[in-house]
């Protein structure tokens, strides 16, 4: 019984554990997308670039 309520204690802070690092990439990556889609280097400024550079 100890060694079960222990186990699942541990199970329950290591799955908080890595459900906070998920929130966190997910975070990361939603705020380096809003960060790419509105930003001056955006992926915009990339065709722009890229468009420029194949007329040249």
């Amino acid at each position: 019984d100890l060694i079960t309520n222990l186990t699942r204690v541990m199970n329950r802070a290591r799955q908080d554990t890595i459900t906070t690092e998920i929130m966190e990439i997910v975070g990361g990556a939603e705020a380096l997308r809003q960060a790419g889609a509105t930003g001056p280097a955006g992926p915009a400024a990339e065709n722009r670039a890229e468009q420029g550079a194949v007329a040249s």
